[in-house]
Formats: C-alpha cells, sequence, structure tokens
C-alpha cells in the first residue's frame, strides 16, 4: 500500500471518530434530560468514571499508548460533563504549576477554570456546575467536617495531596479509598495530613460510615 493509501486509510478512520463523537455527544445530551434537576447535585458519576477509565486501560488499543487512552477519555468525559451539566473549576490563586496541570489533565483544557483568593471561597463556589481542586497542603479538609459543608465530598484523586470536591456523594467503583477525619492519637488508616488533634486518613475500600471517624469523601483507583 502506498503513503498516500495510508493516509487515506487514516482520513477515513478519523472521520468515524468524529461521527462517534458526535453519536456519544447527543447521548449525553438525553442523558441529561432524563436526569433532569438531579435535586441540584452535580452530575458528575465518579464511580462510574473511574471504572470505565481502569476497563478502558486494562482492554488497551493494541499499540496505542495506555496513558493516551487514559487522557483521551478523561478529555471525552470531561467535554460530556460541559455538554451535560457546564463545568466549571474552581482553584485558589497560590495553586502550584503542578496543580494546574494535574487539573487541566483530568477535567481537560476547554473547562472553565476560575481562581479565588483561598481554598475557603473556592469551598464556598461548589455548586451543581462548578466543582474545587484543592491540595493538602491548608487545613480546608477540616471544613468537610462541619455541618455547614457536609453536602461536599471529596470524590477524586488527581494527584499526590491534590483533591477534587464537589456538591456530590461518591460512588463505589470496585476499587476504592474513603477518606476520613480521626483523632490524631488512633492508629488505624494512613494519615496524609494532620491539623492540630486531628488528621486526615485514608482507608482501603469504600465506607460512607465508620467508626470514630467523619467521612469526608472516597475516590476510585
Amino acid at each position: 500500500m502506498s503513503l498516500e493509501e495510508l493516509r487515506n486509510k487514516i482520513d477515513a478512520i478519523d472521520s468515524k471518530i468524529l461521527k462517534l463523537l458526535a453519536e456519544r455527544a447527543e447521548l449525553v445530551l438525553d442523558v441529561a434530560k432524563a436526569k433532569g434537576n438531579n435535586n441540584g447535585h452535580n452530575f458528575i458519576r465518579s464511580g462510574r468514571e473511574a471504572k470505565m477509565l481502569r476497563e478502558l486501560v486494562a482492554r488497551g488499543a493494541g499499540v496505542f499508548p495506555k496513558p493516551a487512552i487514559y487522557s483521551l477519555w478523561r478529555s471525552i468525559i470531561s467535554a460530556s460533563l460541559a455538554l451535560e451539566n457546564g463545568l466549571q473549576v474552581a482553584l485558589p490563586k497560590n495553586s502550584s504549576l503542578e496543580m494546574h496541570r494535574l487539573s487541566v489533565e483530568y477535567f481537560g483544557s476547554f473547562t472553565k477554570y476560575h481562581e479565588y483568593e483561598s481554598e475557603h471561597e473556592a469551598l464556598e463556589k461548589i455548586d451543581k456546575h462548578t466543582v474545587a481542586i484543592l491540595s493538602l497542603e491548608s487545613g480546608w479538609w477540616l471544613s468537610l467536617g462541619d455541618e455547614k459543608y457536609k453536602h461536599l465530598k471529596i470524590f477524586a484523586r488527581l494527584g499526590e495531596g491534590v483533591f477534587a470536591i464537589g456538591k456530590l456523594q461518591p460512588e463505589e467503583s470496585g476499587a476504592d479509598k474513603t477518606l476520613a477525619i480521626i483523632d490524631a492519637n488512633a492508629h488505624h488508616g494512613h494519615a496524609i495530613a494532620t491539623h492540630g488533634k486531628v488528621k486526615l486518613v485514608e482507608f482501603e475500600g469504600f465506607h460512607t460510615a465508620l467508626n470514630d471517624a467523619v467521612v469526608i469523601g472516597n475516590y476510585g483507583l
């Protein structure tokens, strides 16, 4: 097969991919209509996303790089959320370049990003359209144990110490970790942050409640 013929085959495949993306986008809009208001919660299905990505990467696509499969589908998922719910992301102004990179890798370069003066101001901006991305470098996670913020949950881990928080209920993906606030003197779970007399710990598995702990989120691996 000549070089021109090979390129023509690639162009034909690209056209098929575009057609399939258009079909997928129409189905996403149908899903949004079926969900309705979603009780004022964000449309993100964190457990479904994590499970789907694990399965797609495990399945692979021949010689196509697996990290590229992950990045490609994260972009597709984020574009779908933008269609479905007008997704926006809140970040504190002191966010590092690495945090910005992780945010774009997870939610796409086309998503609307807004910067705020502090982590707590970013938390205040969370609604059914907006999620926040925060680093454990400050103690904002303590607020998720308060009655005022009980409707907010950590639902994804973007990188080391960087998490996404939204107005939603995380769901089980089949391979999960649970984040909870416990007494600093307790000896269970894996501590990832400490603040005064309490610490933030990770537990293996998906839990909605734990003895002597306040569950503030879950994320799929």
